[in-house]
């Protein structure tokens, strides 16, 4: 039910409005290149409708679409966030009740570049860190000479 990208976001911004004109119906609220608002998080309740008649009370989960550089496509030049910011992005997500769809784009021959890898293990191993024993024992740049 999503209507794309280009329609689905126009004006959706972090999530606090649904713009039924642009992007009704729809199965999701998709929040690009944004964070959720950070006023009580992300409430995926929406009463809303295209005509006052058929208004009614819609789950639309949210989700934030971002890229795991700072360029959409393979550019030559993009690198990875930092561990921190994409760690950060992902707490952030996970505290304000949306999901998080990272874009790792491949490049001109379908593959993924070894430092999206590299970046996508270190988040990974980051959150296990997290989940099982805290912040404090997540290695964030500085603390191990890795890629800051």
């Amino acid at each position: 039910m999503n209507q794309g990208i280009g329609e689905a976001n126009r004006g959706i911004g972090d999530g606090t409005w649904l713009n039924t004109e642009a992007c009704w119906p729809t199965d999701v609220m998709s929040i690009e290149r944004n964070l959720p608002s950070s006023n009580r998080g992300y409430t995926p309740w929406f009463h809303t409708g295209l005509v006052q008649a058929e208004e009614q009370d819609y789950y639309i989960p949210g989700e934030v679409c971002d890229s795991i550089g700072y360029e959409w496509f393979a550019i030559h030049s993009d690198v990875p966030r930092s561990d921190a910011e994409l760690l950060g992005m992902r707490l952030i997500c996970q505290a304000r009740g949306t999901n998080l769809l990272l874009d790792v784009p491949p490049n001109t021959h379908g593959r993924i570049a070894q430092h999206y890898i590299d970046a996508l293990v270190r988040i990974q191993k980051n959150m296990e860190n997290f989940n099982e024993t805290g912040a404090s024992s997540i290695q964030l740049p500085g603390s191990d000479g890795q890629h800051n």
